[in-house]
């Protein structure tokens, strides 16, 4: 049977009010060469300004014009270190993962 637990995998500092789910391999910047499609953190962040600082961001491949190249969204309380969660499957690979952003009722009866 499955374990069905939430068991904690680490934390992730936060300092934009916002994380990044994607491939790191489609996300290198600050001054490092990209690869071809990737996106820089100047692009992400003009990205980001352009919605107005949206709740949710889908990021589109350049190249292809699709969906896929990652998901940004808003923490809970701006900057700060959340807690990164995953639940694995009945062959103990990772199944789901998820962070936690803020001190929710909902949130802590899922993962308890």
């Amino acid at each position: 049977m499955p374990n069905r637990k939430w068991e904690e995998a680490g934390v992730i500092g936060v300092d934009s009010g916002h994380c990044w789910i994607g491939d790191p391999c489609y996300f290198l910047g600050r001054g490092r060469e990209l690869a071809e499609g990737a996106l820089s953190y100047n692009d992400l962040l003009s990205l980001l300004r352009e919605g107005n600082w949206p709740e949710t961001l889908q990021l589109r491949y350049a190249q292809e014009g699709c969906d896929g190249l990652g998901v940004v969204v808003q923490t809970g309380y701006g900057d700060g270190v959340y807690p990164v969660l995953v639940r694995r499957d009945g062959n103990g690979r990772i199944a789901a993962v998820m962070v936690v952003f803020t001190d929710d009722e909902e949130v802590h009866d899922v993962i308890s």
